[in-house]
């Protein structure tokens, strides 16, 4: 995510600032990466409205997937869920935010585009920092996969394309080594994609932990002092 935001946000501004973040929670602490690009206010005219998605994206199928697509790196998920009980592996594609009409307005264009969108809206939740209601758009099986095919030239998260590419290859395998071995296949590929993602995760709070303590030294010994004296 740290090189996406990079590359992203090079091309405009040199304000780029990547600082350590420090969370706690139920008195345990985790360290994170807060990412921040000043932009020139010059760029609040390509979007005058938050809450609006511009008529240009709308008019143009190949805009509109550009689009969804950018927002699906930001703020949606491919989910690949194996089921025993039918050994097949279930894609679902995700997206939210807390802007009612621009969730709006994708789920109807989704629609006129002929896919079996479905549109909820997801109260706010504590425990993961949700304050606010959250409007969702999900899409299952042969609607998500139809769909994913379509932003995947358009996308740049690198482990949301691999999902997408995972799904295609199972596709293909269970054309040429039938279902069951589809299914296994894709299984043991998913445990592995996953283990790698948790590895990247824990080196990444790792390094940021290590900076945090690099760049605030005090404010981290006070804490692990406070977290220490609670223990016992």
């Amino acid at each position: 995510m740290i090189k996406l935001f990079k590359e992203t946000f090079q091309k405009y501004t040199e304000g780029i600032q990547i600082r350590p973040k420090r969370i706690v929670k139920d008195n345990e602490d985790y360290y994170e990466w807060r990412l921040t690009a000043y932009l020139d206010k010059t760029f609040e005219k390509l979007i005058p409205d938050k809450n609006k998605i511009p008529e240009k994206y709308l008019h143009s199928e190949k805009a509109f997937y550009s689009l969804l697509a950018a927002l699906t790196d930001c703020e949606g998920s491919i989910i690949l869920r194996p089921l025993n009980e039918n050994l097949v592996v279930r894609i679902i594609y995700k997206v939210g935010m807390t802007s009612k009409n621009v969730m709006e307005t994708i789920h109807r264009k989704l629609k006129s585009l002929g896919f079996k969108s479905h549109l909820n809206i997801e109260g706010p939740d504590p425990r993961y920092r949700k304050k606010k209601s959250m409007y969702i758009i999900r899409l299952y099986g042969r609607e998500a996969y139809r769909l994913v095919r379509e932003l995947k030239p358009y996308m740049k998260h690198a482990e949301k394309l691999e999902k997408i590419k995972l799904y295609q290859r199972y596709i293909e395998l269970k054309r040429t080594k039938g279902k069951t071995q589809a299914y296994e296949i894709l299984k043991k590929e998913l445990k592995k994609l996953k283990k790698k993602i948790k590895e990247e995760t824990r080196k990444s709070r790792e390094k940021a932990k290590q900076q945090y303590q690099k760049e605030k030294p005090q404010l981290f010994l006070q804490h692990h002092h406070h977290l220490l004296y609670n223990t016992f």
